[in-house]
């Protein structure tokens, strides 16, 4: 790989990078017009979000054997709220982080809309429960207190709900925009959490809602410097890469390949203490997002004519060859889409039934 000040300068001078003076457009060979298209080694944007492991299964069961159990009221409350965070944070992380980079298929959409559809539902009947223990909890103070931070966390959570749920692309274009822009609005109250994870993850998904929306400025003007470093991983690292995905999409292909390969080049000093495979992760994460720029500017140019510039075809090339790699980490992706913010109450459960029940492939 070259060095990245080199290739950045390449960017700028030979391609024509704004800010750099327009340089004439070099002549290129002339490359055929179908280099391979945008792929998926990485697990991102392939098949359906729904919950394939073991451990999905088993943790689902749970959550719902949990909410069998628990007691009617806070108990009840807090049982439900914890199985539509889990919902919300861990089975669809895949589909999501492919849906942030632009690589998401309709089957992620679907199965990350499914997800969040049962999460509201978790959610409707948290708020009932909630509301049925208002009198009992009213004269108590610890009641009171618990019953208060369960509403807040319905509060926090019902934003991230409508966001995903928005994604069902069985949706009309209107309908999606519309839930897409009510959701940015819900996740203003996270972003002023005290609690510095949620708020940059809100700060996050509420940019990307933004730009769903169809309001790519105010996207824009919340995203931080895109080689700043980040503060709170894993949601500031997500969002200077979305950062460079919009900038991308809004034309300035250019300027976005160059950020991403001096991001590319710093990530180590931004995780200084990360172990080297979970840094190598993070950084072929940035290498697909730079791939699917420089291929989609690499498409835009052989509109105007046959050829495209050398240099674009290489940095596409070594990119490829890095992402292939079979000997590397697999890329990054969110462990969780969001904080769990609640667990579930202890209660007694029922006893399991020894039926063996069939293997799930759609969100309970």
């Amino acid at each position: 790989m070259r060095k990245p000040l080199v290739v950045i300068a390449m960017c700028g001078t030979v391609l024509g990078l704004p800010g750099s003076g327009r340089a004439n457009r070099v002549p290129g060979t002339t490359h055929p017009a179908t280099l391979p298209a945008p792929f998926q080694p990485l697990g991102l944007g392939k098949g359906p979000a729904t919950p394939q492991s073991r451990d999905h299964r088993d943790r689902r069961d749970s959550l719902r054997e949990t909410v069998d159990a628990a007691r009617p009221g806070l108990e009840k409350a807090a049982a439900h709220l914890a199985a539509a965070n889990w919902m919300l944070a861990v089975p669809a992380s895949d589909a999501a982080t492919a849906w942030l980079l632009g690589v998401a298929g309709d089957s992620d959409l679907q199965g990350l809309s499914d997800w969040a559809k049962s999460a509201k539902e978790h959610l409707a009947k948290a708020k009932e429960a909630i509301a049925s223990a208002g009198h009992d909890t009213a004269q108590d103070e610890s009641g009171g207190k618990r019953r208060s931070r369960l509403e807040r966390l319905v509060t926090l959570l019902e934003p991230f709900a409508t966001l995903f749920a928005s994604a069902d692309p069985s949706l009309a274009a209107d309908a999606r925009r519309s839930g897409y822009g009510r959701a940015a609005l819900g996740l203003a109250t996270a972003r002023e959490a005290e609690d510095r994870s949620l708020a940059s993850c809100a700060l996050l998904w509420q940019s990307f809602a933004w730009e769903q929306a169809g309001r790519r400025e105010r996207a824009l003007v919340s995203l931080p410097d895109a080689l700043t470093k980040p503060e709170h991983p894993p949601y500031d690292f997500m969002s200077r890469l979305l950062r460079c995905r919009l900038v991308a999409d809004a034309g300035q292909r250019p300027a976005a390949a160059a950020l991403l390969i001096r991001m590319g080049a710093i990530s180590k000093e931004w995780f200084p203490r990360t172990a080297p495979d979970e840094l190598e992760s993070r950084r072929r994460l940035i290498i697909l997002l730079q791939y699917q720029v420089c291929l989609a500017w690499r498409q835009e140019l052989l509109k105007t004519g046959p050829s495209v510039p050398g240099p674009l075809d290489e940095l596409l090339a070594e990119a490829r060859e890095t992402l292939s790699a079979a000997d590397r980490p697999a890329a990054y992706r969110l462990d969780a889409v969001i904080p769990i913010l609640v667990e579930p109450p202890a209660v007694t459960r029922k006893p399991t039934s020894t039926r063996t029940a069939p293997a799930a492939t759609v969100p309970p």
